[in-house]
Parts: structure tokens; sequence; C-alpha cells
């Protein structure tokens, strides 16, 4: 019985037009505003090193923005607090969990592979400091949500987002689909969702 079953499961796979589902994924493109006199540490192109540049141009500079992708069904009360502590601290998730975290490349782009399907706050941290100093996104209705479903908000809020600017928006993800999300952090901070 055992056989006939196992050699039944095994011909279903290798019928042509049929495909099991995978994991999805999210990707996208976020843009960092423009900002005088605030550029990223270095020499490079008339570039002081104390982030004022000689040439007084307005650039797009491409600074590293942190993008978390958090499962909405997770059980938080069964992490651990050492757990916690390594995700908040150093970067690391905590295993077994959808919980992704990633950082744009030099382009602005970004991706999360082998996503489980399901519904996610995609949190974007941005490598520039809110110019106008209100970056508290506990005060949309995501960001409500999200700090009461994180454990120990306060401490996630000062070690991944601190004075950067951030946004918090929801993503779902399907099988075997990519979604896209881009973001630009410019004068409007307009999604294309």
């Amino acid at each position: 019985m055992k056989r006939f079953f196992l050699a039944g499961a095994l011909s279903l796979l290798l019928l042509p037009g049929i495909a099991l589902a995978g994991p999805g994924s999210v990707e996208g493109h976020i843009r960092l505003a423009p900002r005088p006199g605030l550029t990223t540490m270095g020499m490079a192109n008339g570039d002081t090193g104390f982030g004022v540049p000689l040439t007084g141009k307005q650039e797009r500079i491409n600074r590293d923005t942190k993008l978390h992708l958090i499962g909405q069904e997770i059980n938080m009360s069964r992490l651990t607090p050492d757990e916690i502590e390594k995700w908040y601290k150093q970067g690391e998730p905590p295993a077994g969990r959808p919980i992704f975290i990633t950082t744009t490349k030099e382009d602005g782009t970004y991706g999360f592979a082998n996503v489980p399907p399901g519904r996610y706050y995609l949190i974007i941290v941005a490598g520039q400091m809110d110019p106008v100093g209100n970056n508290n996104v506990t005060r949309t209705v995501l960001g409500e949500k999200l700090s009461k479903y994180l454990p120990n908000w306060d401490q996630f809020a000062v070690y991944n987002i601190g004075l950067n600017s951030a946004t918090i928006h929801e993503v779902t993800v399907t099988d075997d689909t990519a979604t896209k999300f881009d973001f630009d952090f410019g004068v409007s901070g307009i999604s294309n969702k």
C-alpha cells in the first residue's frame, strides 16, 4: 500500500503542467530624498569628508536602507529574550520564524527570497535622518499595530530605527509570486503599492 501511494505521488510530480506551490518573494526599489550637505562620509566626488559637498549640488545619494519583513501571524510570546536581543541588536532574526532583514544594494534595489505566503509588515528604515524631526512611525495606524505586536517595541525602535526616516507598510506574499513594492522618501514619500 505504501509503495502504491509513493508511486502515485511521484507520478503526479512528473506530470507536465502540474507544479507544486512554493514560496514567494518581495522586491523593489527604495529612493532616498536628495539632501544638500548631507552625504556619506568619504572623499569621493568633491566631498570634504565632513558631510559637506564642495560642489553645492543636490543629489540623490545612495545610502544603505534597511528593510524588515515581519510575518503578522507569529506568536511573539514564544520568542526568548535571547532571540529578541539577537534580532533587535545584531540583526539576526529568530530561526524558523517568518522574519527577514535585508539592506538595499547600491542602486536602491532590494529583495527577499523564499518568503512563505502570508501577510507581512514591511518596515523601511532609510539611511538618512528624518529632516523634520517627526519620525514617530507609531503615529500611523500600522505603526500603532506594530508597536503592540512586537515584543519591547521601544528597544526595536531604538536599535533599528533611531533618528532615521522610516515607514511601515503591509504586503501580502502569495505562492510563487514576486510582490513588488517601491518607495520614495522624496518630498511626498509616495509608494506605488
